[in-house]
């Protein structure tokens, strides 16, 4: 439980994470031009250049420059493509059926080149089925496509001129976030110390944390060395990133070296205290890390040193004393491995101390390419072939598993709505790409947040939307449930279907208030479902 000015800290971490900036990154890029068109009165224009513009930007996660600019293109051409073919075909049942099944396949195949290929393929096909709801008799193919590539291309410039200005604070923001996993790791392990600690418990926590430390890891090694500004840049801010990433690799690997009998060491050491002030020790230890990846994610130095000096001083002695002392054999055992863990406190301690120079830019930050280049090798994404495509042709492949599933699922759905003559078919297609997952174990606790969310959002959004009937109110309203939606994507999901909900529903009241007032989600069984809340980020 955060208690105290421990919710101080929590609001720094969030409000100066990648999550942050991704939430900020994509409301500024989809509203700016919205509100642009509303106020010069092109309303009817701005709702498909929004979706162009949010398509896109969803599948801008973080990653190298070259990667994210790749990942965009690739989407405006599917999402136009997609949207131009869904308004010819729409009218003839036999082709659309086709069109349903090929591009189910093969867009769902696109995972096997990677999560930001995935997240288009996925985001395409989405867009293709939420494009039979705008559709009507009016409806201009053309215009319609190119208002979605148009959003799109937006988006993409808006979101590359934002790199530019701004090179380094991606880098900024996943260092910092991994620094602070690596003091969620070390809080882990201090958990062994504490006074009545199940060791099964902590041993458990140890791995789970060790676990969100790799992945973090691994997307940090991706975004500094697939990016060549950060193995040639000269310049001392990018030499002190790439050095505060290559020394936090060896403190966590430092961190992972002590390991020692715990359940002998509190059945012989508890009566000292001993461990308990080994406990608040490694927690300081924590908190200094902590605070320095907070830093390095607001782009700010670490003014103070780390000092441990005194207190590292107090427990030596006091350890000494009790191995001069001790005559059992299991207690001087585990006192010699307390002395162990005070020298490698004592060196992460100096460890976090050459990072907060690096943050101040003060440490020697010559580190030689063959360095860079040594751990770069790590970073390996998956090219684009042909030949993985046909590899992964075979059932054995879990991704093929799933698109056949996929496809098979969607199609049996779109030909029994046919029959049924269901005027609303692609909700229930929605509902299938948004359940179906290639884990289903992963996904089934997610499924529940969905549905949880979505009933609360539309409890939530429908008490606004039936008091609240100012336009510039319901306005901002929508700004911010999209800005803290995206911002909580990755951390809460519970929280960012909620603030999607209001998002989404606000945005088709927007599209037809009309209809809205005579078929309201708060009317007695007409709801909104949940399919396009979670569909408008099917890759989280």
């Amino acid at each position: 439980m955060i208690v105290g000015k421990d919710y101080l800290q929590e609001v720094q971490k969030f409000t100066t994470s990648q999550y942050w900036y991704s939430g900020l990154r994509i409301t500024a890029g989809v509203m700016v031009p919205l509100i642009i068109f509303v106020l010069t009165g092109w309303f009817s224009v701005a709702i498909p250049f929004l979706w162009g513009a949010l398509f896109v930007s969803l599948t801008d996660t973080p990653g190298p420059i070259h990667h994210r600019r790749n990942g965009m293109i690739a989407a405006i051409i599917l999402n136009t493509i997609v949207v131009l073919l869904t308004t010819l075909t729409k009218e003839y049942q036999e082709i659309l059926v086709v069109q349903i099944v090929v591009f189910s396949f093969f867009l769902s195949m696109t995972g096997i080149y990677g999560s930001r290929a995935g997240a288009v393929g996925a985001l395409t096909l989405v867009v293709m089925l939420l494009n039979l709801l705008s559709i009507h008799d009016d409806y201009n193919t053309l215009t319609g496509s190119l208002l979605i590539a148009a959003g799109g291309s937006w988006y993409m410039m808006f979101s590359l001129l934002l790199y530019r200005i701004r090179p380094y604070r991606p880098v900024e923001q996943g260092l910092g976030e991994h620094l602070i996993a690596i003091a969620d790791y070390v809080r882990a392990r201090a958990a062994f110390y504490k006074e009545g600690a199940d060791v099964a418990n902590c041993f458990n926590r140890v791995m789970k944390e060790q676990s969100s430390v790799q992945r973090i890891q691994n997307q940090t090694q991706l975004l500094l060395f697939k990016t060549r500004r950060f193995v040639a840049d000269a310049s001392p801010k990018s030499r002190s990133l790439m050095m505060i990433y290559l020394d936090s690799l060896d403190l966590f690997e430092q961190t992972m070296y002590a390991y020692q009998d715990y359940e002998l060491l509190h059945k012989t050491l508890d009566h000292t205290g001993l461990p308990t002030r080994f406990y608040g020790l490694i927690l300081e230890l924590a908190a200094g890390l902590e605070h320095i990846g907070i830093s390095v994610q607001m782009g700010s130095p670490v003014k103070k040193d780390f000092d441990l000096t005194q207190r590292l001083g107090d427990l030596e002695q006091l350890t000494h004393e009790h191995l001069q002392s001790a005559t059992e054999a299991d207690m001087i055992l585990s006192l010699e491995a307390l002395n162990k863990i005070l020298n490698n406190v004592q060196d992460i301690s100096n460890r976090i101390n050459k990072l907060a120079l690096y943050t101040r830019m003060e440490a020697d930050v010559k580190t030689t390419f063959e360095m860079a280049q040594k751990v770069s090798r790590l970073a390996a994404t998956q090219p684009l072939s042909l030949k993985l495509l046909r590899e992964n042709l075979t059932l054995k492949s879990d991704i093929f598993s799933h698109a056949i599933r996929l496809t098979a699922a969607m199609t049996i759905a779109y030909v029994i709505s046919l029959f049924l003559s269901l005027t609303h078919s692609y909700w229930a297609l929605l509902t299938i790409v948004t359940i179906l997952k290639p884990a289903y174990a992963l996904s089934r606790k997610r499924n529940i947040a969905r549905v949880a969310g979505t009933m609360v959002g539309v409890i939530l959004v429908s008490l606004i939307l039936y008091f609240i009937s100012n336009t510039t109110v319901l306005l901002v309203i929508l700004m911010m449930s999209m800005l803290v939606g995206y911002s909580l994507l990755r951390m809460h999901y519970f929280g960012f279907v909620v603030f999607l909900t209001s998002f989404v529903i606000i945005s088709l009241y927007f599209l037809n208030p009309y209809e809205f007032k005579n078929q309201s989600i708060y009317t007695p069984g007409k709801t909104i479902p949940d399919a396009v809340v979670d569909d408008l980020c099917p890759c989280a």
